[in-house]
């Protein structure tokens, strides 16, 4: 039968002695290592991505026919953002051709054919008749109050009310008069108004029967086929560069004005966003240009920085930072809060 083997020998009180002292010297070191990476990290949970923006007007009056982007959707060079009804500018640009093409032959085109004249006269008929509906409007509550202060003045003069009765219909006499004052002066103006947009709408219909054939007609003609073919191009946007789609305001089948902000575009290249963070006055003194950092978005990636000036104030200062690199599925936008880690010098 082969002999047992020795058991472990039990550790001598010396050796426990020795594996402790290792046990806190090894503790000592791990919080010294880690209170020397503390102290020579520099955090700021005061930073804020900054950065360029495009607004996306709308090129014409007109319908948006087709959104194929939504927010947060990073777009690319070239890429189709928006696209607006363009039946009624190829019909308008169709229209222009035809007209210049007459005016070219010595003919004085239609006013009919010309958008800008066409829209005046529209906008001129179509103020008059607001104008005139005020008028009526005016001149009604007139009446109205004319007959209530006769009603008032013909109580004051019935015998029978006497007391309280007599009292109210003193008051209601006055307000009456008053309102009647108002509603006078308010007729006057509006009948003013009316006057003035009627002999607009004249004018707008007499400018266009007064046309005469010539070069200047065909300059004209010319000068309208030429916005109709940009009004044209324009109905189709989109993206002058690589972009995150920061803000949407348009969707399918709404009417827009030309000039109206549809969308706002944030570059995502190196230049179009940067992170602009807040430290103290100790930590200022810490930092330098050039220095590399961490930036961490909340539920996102971590980003690579580096600091490329610092603006000192009276109680610290700012550091603006630039990204080095952006991935596209970032989701970074101005405006979003970061938390900014440096490396002390």
């Amino acid at each position: 039968m082969p002999d047992p083997l020795p058991l472990p020998a039990e550790p001598t009180p010396k050796s426990r002695r020795g594996l402790l002292v290792l046990g806190l010297i090894l503790a000592c070191a791990a919080v010294w290592l880690y209170g020397r990476h503390a102290a020579s990290t520099i955090v700021s949970r005061q930073a804020l991505v900054e950065g360029r923006t495009y607004s996306v007007p709308a090129p014409v009056t007109g319908v948006v026919r087709a959104v194929p982007v939504v927010e947060g959707q990073t777009v690319k060079n070239g890429e189709l953002v928006l696209l607006m009804d363009d039946a009624p500018l190829r019909s308008a640009l169709a229209e222009a051709r035809e007209a210049l093409a007459i005016a070219r032959q010595g003919g004085v085109p239609s006013a009919e054919a010309d958008p800008a004249a066409r829209e005046r006269r529209e906008n001129a008929d179509r103020q008059a008749e607001l104008e005139r509906a005020e008028e009526a409007a005016a001149r009604e509550t007139l009446e109205h109050w004319t007959a209530e202060h006769a009603r008032a003045v013909l109580t004051l003069r019935n015998p029978a009310v006497s007391g309280p009765a007599r009292e109210q219909a003193v008051a209601d006499e006055a307000s009456a008069r008053r309102r009647v004052e108002a509603a006078r002066h308010s007729l006057a103006e509006t009948s003013r108004r009316r006057a003035e947009a009627d002999a607009q709408a004249r004018r707008a219909r007499a400018g266009a029967r007064s046309a005469r054939p010539g070069p200047e007609q065909v300059a004209l003609w010319e000068a309208r086929v030429a916005q109709a073919e940009r009004d044209l191009a324009g109905a189709t946007l989109i993206a002058p560069e690589t972009a995150t789609v920061a803000r949407l305001s348009a969707v399918p089948g709404q009417t827009v004005n030309r000039g109206e902000p549809l969308l706002v575009l944030v570059p995502t290249a190196r230049n179009g966003l940067w992170v602009t963070a807040a430290f103290n006055r100790r930590d200022m003194l810490r930092l330098r240009p050039g220095q590399t950092c961490r930036v961490e978005v909340e539920n996102g990636p971590v980003l690579d920085g580096e600091i490329a000036s610092l603006l000192p104030d009276g109680d610290g200062g700012t550091a603006r930072i630039v990204l080095t690199d952006i991935p596209t599925d970032a989701g970074l936008r101005p405006g979003q809060a970061v938390m900014v880690k440096v490396r002390a010098i």
